[in-house]
């Protein structure tokens, strides 16, 4: 059965949406690398110098690390979340094709959301 030009769009518009929720998930996560760095840098600067206070590099280091929360809850594209918190599976599903006759879901593009968990990167209690 042949694809028609309007499926052929559709398909391709998809395709496009998968790619651009992709480069927005990776943007997020470059942001929140780019925090961990600088969170690192916080932490190898203060010991290098003993005039810094213990206090503010706490109080600098848990900016960067609200900072990432707040990334990870602003994360949607297409009022899709991107990013989640939680330790549960989410996943986001492109239909890349038309449907097959035996299973439909084999034409699918399935992302699963990426997990950031502060928690889980043991910075919370410095």
């Amino acid at each position: 059965m042949p694809i028609d030009i309007s499926q052929k769009d559709g398909i391709q518009f998809n395709i496009d949406d998968a790619r651009n929720t992709i480069k927005q998930i990776k943007a997020y996560l470059m942001c929140i690398y780019e925090l961990l760095l600088a969170s690192l840098d916080q932490l190898v600067k203060s010991s290098l110098e003993t005039a810094t206070s213990e206090d503010s590099t706490v109080t600098t280091i848990q900016e960067y690390i609200n900072e990432i929360q707040n990334i990870i809850n602003a994360s949607q594209y297409n009022g899709r979340q991107l990013l989640t918190n939680k330790n549960e599976k989410k996943q986001l599903i492109f239909r890349l094709a038309g449907r097959s006759d035996n299973n439909n879901n084999s034409n699918d593009f399935i992302l699963n959301i990426p997990v950031i968990d502060i928690s889980n990167l043991h910075l919370v209690h410095l």
